[in-house]
């Protein structure tokens, strides 16, 4: 049934689920005389049991309306209305680049209009919030703009995202049509009262030596120098693709300087990267400073370092999809133990392997895993931790806004002790404690030793001052 008239300062609602167990709907009225706004409030409560609740919003504010009353809905906007304002007022404010802003009205629109697009800014309770939170925590998630494949549920880390971006977009509602943000932690509560997942381990892959020798080999010449690029400097691959010959720099000393000054957007424009510490000088020597030279070798520099065999510039999704994925899967197939092949056509040349027909054995020398082009930085990143780089060096290097991600990622590489640096201290806290306890001893006994003395000398004065 539908709820009782709530009071939220001048303005009185009342409440139902959508044909008994659907959405939830509701109607606030602020305006007027408060015994006029009772009236409406219990006139709809009336109206959505009379209709069995299968009765919208919008269908009860028009037959409100029907029956002759003057009072208005109120003009709160919906989250769905309120998202193109919420955009304007981000971009007006400038303290975030305009991709970044479509990428979270994108978020929102796939994730939170589903649920809560249809409910007035007002109307987004805690309650309201918990339900949505239960909802993203069953929803599985999708791969492929074709195939559309179905995946497990939605990972702890996404659901969390989509709710931090949820609350940024509801505090630019605050003051004006939120009094607070309903998202937001209420002071000396509880952090997570809202059911959110506990954020996902790092899925993140470090490969060894020969496995990237392995993946080296399958991959085409021109795809070979994006990927050992990669491995050498742990750069993003949208900073890659959109590297050009002007950024690469040759010193006298030798060796090579990479600036990263842009990146390629997700909507495929080129842009400043993601944070101003992205922007970065990454040095190289030796062979990744020999293969950057050749491919800048007489070329304009505004022009592309990395180019497809056709001499285009690399596209990043058709480079991670066509290409990438194809070397991956051949270096997971085995010689003696290749799949099935495919099924020849009636016409047309024979289709070639798809990069998850991959072989099933356990042979030494065959990739076991499939890495994504991401876990090429993460490669870079963990063998300059365990040849000893500083984490700060390896922040700078990455390009991360702070030094707590570079350590929340790669904090298990670095090396906590061997079994040298354990022995050593070992030692020096034995022989520490050995020194302190001979020192404290020792003044002990030299203080005993002048209390029996004076006490001796106290006891003979006391004798003849008797005498």
């Amino acid at each position: 049934m539908a709820s009782k008239p709530e009071v939220r300062g001048n303005a009185i609602r009342t409440t139902w689920l959508l044909g008994g167990n659907g959405p939830k709907q509701s109607v606030t009225f602020s305006d007027g005389d408060p015994a006029e706004r009772m009236n409406l409030v219990l006139a709809a409560k009336a109206l959505a049991e009379a209709k069995n609740h299968c009765i919208t919003r919008d269908e009860m504010y028009a037959a409100l309306a029907v029956t002759g009353e003057e009072e208005k809905p109120s003009r709160v906007p919906t989250l769905k209305e309120w998202l193109p304002i919420w955009r304007e007022q981000r971009l007006e404010a400038g303290d975030v680049q305009a991709t970044t802003v479509d990428s979270n009205i994108l978020t929102l629109t796939v994730h939170a209009l589903p649920m809560l697009g249809h409910l007035r800014l007002t109307d987004i309770d805690r309650d309201e919030l918990k339900r949505w939170v239960s909802w993203l925590k069953r929803r599985p998630a999708w791969s492929g703009r074709k195939t559309r494949r179905q995946h497990l549920p939605l990972q702890g880390t996404s659901v969390r995202a989509y709710y931090t971006t949820l609350a940024t977009c509801l505090a630019g509602a605050v003051p004006k049509w939120l009094a607070s943000n309903p998202a937001a932690a209420l002071p000396g509560g509880r952090r997570n009262y809202v059911g959110l997942p506990p954020n996902s381990d790092f899925d993140g892959m470090f490969l060894r030596a020969w496995e990237c020798d392995l993946i080296l080999s399958h991959c085409a010449p021109a795809l070979r120098d994006v990927v050992f690029v990669a491995l050498r400097t742990g750069m993003r691959l949208g900073e890659l693709v959109a590297l050009e010959c002007r950024d690469v720099l040759f010193p006298r000393e030798g060796g090579a300087t990479v600036r990263v000054r842009r990146t390629i957007k997700q909507d495929g424009t080129i842009g400043a990267p993601k944070t101003p510490r992205s922007s970065r000088d990454i040095t190289v020597n030796r062979e990744t400073a020999a293969v950057l030279a050749r491919l800048v070798r007489g070329r304009r520099p505004s022009a592309r370092v990395f180019l497809t065999a056709k001499g285009m510039p690399w596209h990043p999704g058709s480079l991670r999809a066509s290409h990438w994925l194809r070397a991956v899967g051949a270096a997971r197939r085995c010689p003696d133990h290749m799949p099935p092949p495919p099924v020849k056509p009636k016409q047309g040349r024979m289709p070639q392997y798809h990069p998850d027909e991959v072989s099933t054995c356990r042979c030494p020398g065959v990739l076991q895993r499939r890495p994504r082009l991401h876990d090429l930085r993460h490669t870079h990143a963990s063998g300059c931790l365990e040849l000893g780089m500083s984490p700060k060096k390896v922040q700078l290097r990455l390009g991360h806004a702070s030094y707590q991600t570079t350590m929340k990622i790669y904090a298990h590489v670095l090396d906590l002790g061997g079994a040298d640096e354990l022995d050593a201290l070992e030692r020096l806290l034995t022989e520490g404690g050995r020194r302190k306890v001979a020192r404290v001893s020792g003044g002990n006994r030299r203080r005993g030793a002048g209390l029996v003395r004076r006490g001796h000398v106290r006891r003979r004065v006391s004798v003849r001052a008797g005498a």
